[in-house]
């Protein structure tokens, strides 16, 4: 298992919420509903960093943008939904990537049009015709839990996180065994796409891949919503996936929305970013990828980049207010690697 692979099952330990445990596919779980706007809401389990469901009143219908990891969560949040707007026309489900945690509700909103980018149904199907389920590394991380849990303190803080960690996974697991009915995009596409909502415009971009191969953000210029899936959030900028990162294609991306309106940002764990949090990672990511590039033109090795762009040579051009430096500096290296490389690899 490669870093950015175990980075990602790390990431998944504060993803499945902890509700999930108190309840199978007949039970509803809580949900926190926050309203960013009048047209606007996101949805989450409490009790852990739990993926995100945002949805948007537009004046045709309903949009939602990711759909929670089990049946019985997208169920809830339907419900909460159709009780906070008054309505039901769900016309359309926006799946950011193929994680199982943002996509395994959509079957919660049949009667919407499911869209993703080209590549995402194969991805999302990949795991289904291996494992005949979604999400088979959640049996893997139980049981590595397990052992961790049998060599600890049972009376410890460790333990008892182990313990809520492994209800959580091992009840998303068997509900999406037996609860689970694969709904898959039925609209893709490759570059970007632009859906009529009567007075407002949906905007899909797709980023060049990121943690996944098939990451999008969505943007909504009359509302000022991005919808940024896994790409980043406050406080995590790792960006050194094994699918790397297109950091020109992010920056055309990024420049595209920040043209428009943006008021909230909403990554899919995590609080909304402001558009000045936006356009910090963005300056991070510009700064960074032109100081490599003029790097590898200049023929210096890891080593030589490494101590050209060291982080306290970069922390002075970027403002605390707008960007978590601690974050930032634990996965920079990483990063500045990891754009070497994809460099080195396109030369």
């Amino acid at each position: 298992m490669g870093q950015s692979s175990r980075r990602r099952i790390a990431l998944w330990t504060l993803a499945v919420p902890l509700a999930l445990a108190r309840g199978g596919a007949d039970e509803a779980p809580s949900l926190v509903a926050t309203r960013l706007s009048e047209r606007t809401m996101v949805l989450h389990a409490p009790g852990a960093l739990s993926p995100r469901l945002i949805v948007f009143a537009s004046d045709k219908g309903l949009v939602v943008f990711d759909t929670l990891g089990t049946p019985s969560q997208a169920r809830a949040a339907r419900r909460r939904i159709e009780k906070e707007f008054g309505r039901r026309d769900f016309l359309w489900v926006i799946n950011t990537h193929d994680h199982w945690d943002h996509w395994c509700g959509n079957q919660a909103f049949p009667e919407a049009k499911v869209v993703a980018h080209v590549s995402c149904p194969a991805e999302m199907k990949r795991p289904l015709e291996a494992a005949s389920h979604p999400a088979p590394s959640l049996r893997e991380t139980v049981e590595s839990w397990k052992r961790d849990l049998a060599g600890a303190d049972p009376a410890s803080e460790n333990a008892a996180r182990l313990r809520q960690r492994i209800a959580s996974f091992q009840s998303a697991y068997e509900e999406l065994g037996r609860d689970f009915v694969p709904t898959l995009p039925v609209l893709t596409f490759s570059d970007r796409l632009e859906i009529d909502l009567g007075r407002q415009t949906l905007k899909l971009y797709f980023t060049g891949g990121f943690e996944t191969p098939d990451d999008i953000i969505a943007h909504v210029p009359e509302e000022g919503l991005v919808v940024l899936g896994d790409t980043f959030q406050r406080g995590n900028y790792y960006a050194a996936f094994e699918n790397g990162i297109d950091v020109p294609r992010w920056l055309d991306v990024l420049g595209a929305v920040m043209a428009g309106d943006v008021k909230f940002a909403v990554p899919g764990h995590g609080d909304p970013l402001s558009k000045g949090e936006l356009a910090e990672i963005g300056k991070y990511l510009e700064v960074s990828w032109e100081a490599v590039e003029a790097s590898v033109r200049q023929g210096l090795d890891a080593d030589q980049v490494r101590e050209r762009m060291s982080f306290a040579s970069l922390r002075t051009r970027l403002d605390p207010a707008l960007i978590d430096l601690k974050g930032l500096e634990a996965v920079h290296a990483a990063n500045m690697e990891a754009f070497r490389r994809r460099l080195l690899q396109a030369k």
